[in-house]
């Protein structure tokens, strides 16, 4: 079994605009092709699962307000830093290590 780097990089800095997100999948890494939305909260970034757990609606297409992201498609909320509904009705979406390295953001586990 080939041992997996703990993180491997997803996109540059650049590639996603302060206060949006764009869909990403790595290439490489246990994560491999899995779709993900990067966000950029005024230079933070944040790494998210991209699918909305509603009815499947495209979270890198919704927005990031304090650290809460919202849904384009029913505005269902989630906090950012820890995955769990905004709203505490009990649903949630994955929440990855991220960490910018060379203007990159790079993807690591599920916090």
């Amino acid at each position: 079994m080939t041992e997996q780097p703990d993180f491997v990089a997803l996109c540059n800095v650049d590639d996603v605009r302060p206060g949006e997100a764009r869909h990403f999948r790595p290439t490489a890494g246990k994560w491999r092709l899995k779709p993900m939305a990067v966000w950029n909260e005024n230079g933070e970034f944040h790494i998210t699962n991209y699918v909305c757990p509603h009815s499947g609606g495209p979270l890198s297409e919704g927005k990031i307000e304090n650290g809460v992201i919202e849904c384009p498609w029913h505005a269902w909320q989630f906090n950012v830093a820890d995955g769990k509904s905004a709203r505490g009705d009990g649903h949630a979406i994955a929440i990855y290590e991220c960490k910018v390295e060379g203007g990159e953001v790079l993807v690591g586990d599920v916090k």
